[in-house]
């Protein structure tokens, strides 16, 4: 019998009816088909075996569905929900809910609020109305937003995901998933496998990935990013102001791109590779300058690289997540996450292989001790006729005072970190880049690193890359 005191109840084996009244109650459904309401309190609600079906009142509820198919219902207030085994049927309600499908084909609602969902392993459905983070899980998911920005991660299976009318943030995972951005201006990450993205309405970034992709470009004004590896993608409906992002080591220059280009009422962009970009309906005497951007490749320090922090210098790869790093700008920051990431090179004039730059070789102690870098990370360098700060990419710098492509080098572990806010730190004794947050580098992460980013800084991943550097005519020298 529940009281209005702090009450702890474990129903029979029986189909029970156990409602709570006010205080912060447990509730153990055991087996049978069981419905358990908690009311007032923050109830703790277990439905353990049998047909559940559990609401948890007007506090901050913790509810668990238990083995079989479960109606779980948070209403009120920041709830804490696990489907368990089973198809179960999930709703949030109010508040900044977690919600954790676990096994089974569960129909999840996250309702208002800003929500964290898990549809978990299952062919899922999944829906969203707030600032919600999704996580589709294993299986063949469905997920749709609402008004308000979320950001969807497909993960494993064939996924469904449609965007609403804020500015989301859609990644597709594996396998061969349907994507379409709705009407805000929407960040689509396709992921590996054979997928068909929509973009919408907004003005989007689309990133297809790996695979051979199919796009359909929206009214807006799209940027649609290319990489290597990326290949034989279609895309239909680009228009005139629309842009290719080229961030390949193959393509940095329009004329690269010229070089590659053929065809009449379809543009045809060949790589070396084989593989092709499609501008199906877009005519090769329409395309010009304005219609590509380049850049090449990811920003990374080489493993080793010693990193200026409170205790002194500190080889990247021993960085700790308290460590707190020097920057030109806003002083001592503190680091948030070491990024990773393992790059095998195929050939020996792979434009991906890194940049060796000697001791001294920027000025005095500039950098201190050799600094390796990938090809595209910016060092921080000075015009000498006006002392204009710019930053440089690595690349730009070869045949300066012995820098050069470490053309020998077969793989190489690429790391970096990510700041509080996009810095320019100090490394071997250079003033160079931390990683800026884009969605391709949240898509690469796993979910803790995913969440810690989403919520924990609330970091925003950057729709362009800003490119203040130029190639200056002099270098200061020693």
């Amino acid at each position: 019998m529940a009281t209005n005191g702090n009450d702890s109840i474990t129903g029979a084996s029986g189909n029970d009816n156990n409602n709570c009244l006010d205080g912060d109650d447990t509730i153990i459904g055991n087996s049978g088909d069981d419905t358990l309401d908690g009311d007032a309190g923050d109830d703790s609600l277990v439905g353990n075996s049998g047909t559940k079906d559990i609401k948890g009142g007007t506090s901050n509820d913790t509810i668990d569905g238990g083995s079989d198919n479960d109606k779980l219902e948070g209403e009120d207030r920041d709830d804490v929900i696990f489907g368990g085994y089973g198809d179960d049927e999930i709703k949030g309600g109010d508040g900044n809910d977690t919600i954790d499908g676990g096994g089974g084909s569960d129909k999840i609602e996250g309702g208002n609020g800003a929500d964290l969902i898990d549809g978990g392993d299952g062919d899922d459905t999944i829906t969203g109305q707030g600032n919600d983070m999704i996580e589709g899980g294993a299986g063949h998911d469905k997920i749709s937003v609402g008004s308000d920005s979320a950001t969807v991660y497909g993960d494993e299976g064939h996924d469904t995901i449609t965007g609403g009318s804020g500015n989301d943030r859609l990644f597709g995972g594996d396998d061969d998933d349907s994507i379409k951005g709705g009407s805000g201006d929407d960040t689509i990450i396709g992921g590996d496998g054979d997928d068909y993205i929509e973009t919408g309405s907004g003005n989007d970034v689309v990133e297809a990935g790996a695979g051979d992709d199919t796009i359909k470009a929206g009214s807006g004004n799209e940027t649609f990013v290319y990489r290597d590896g990326h290949g034989s993608d279609v895309i239909n409906g680009f228009g005139s102001n629309d842009v290719i992002a080229f961030d390949m080591a193959e393509i940095s220059s329009y004329q690269d791109m010229l070089d590659r280009m053929s065809g009449g009422d379809n543009t045809l962009i060949t790589f070396d590779n084989g593989e092709t970009l499609q501008l199906s309906g877009f005519e090769r005497d329409d395309v010009n300058a304005s219609n590509f951007s380049f850049s090449a490749g990811p920003v990374f320090f080489l493993a080793g690289t010693l990193m200026l922090t409170e205790r002194g210098g500190v080889a990247i790869e021993d960085l700790r997540p308290d460590d707190i790093l020097w920057t030109k700008d806003h002083g001592w920051q503190a680091l948030r996450l070491v990024v990773r990431e393992t790059m095998v090179f195929k050939t020996r004039d792979d434009k991906a292989k890194p940049i060796l730059i000697p001791a001294g070789a920027l000025g005095e102690n500039q950098p201190q001790t050799d600094l390796i870098l990938s090809p595209q990370h910016r060092v921080l360098q000075v015009i000498e006729e006006t002392g204009e700060e710019v930053l440089v990419p690595a690349i730009k710098l070869i045949g300066h005072k012995g820098i050069r492509r470490m053309r020998g080098k077969k793989r190489a572990e690429y790391l970096n970190v990510v700041m509080e806010r996009h810095s320019v730190i100090q490394a071997a004794g250079c003033w160079v880049e931390s990683l800026l947050v884009t969605s391709r580098s949240l898509s690469r992460q796993t979910k803790a690193a995913r969440r810690m980013l989403d919520h924990a800084i609330g970091m925003e991943p950057a729709r362009r890359i800003e490119r203040k550097g130029v190639r200056p005519r002099r270098l200061k020298s020693a």
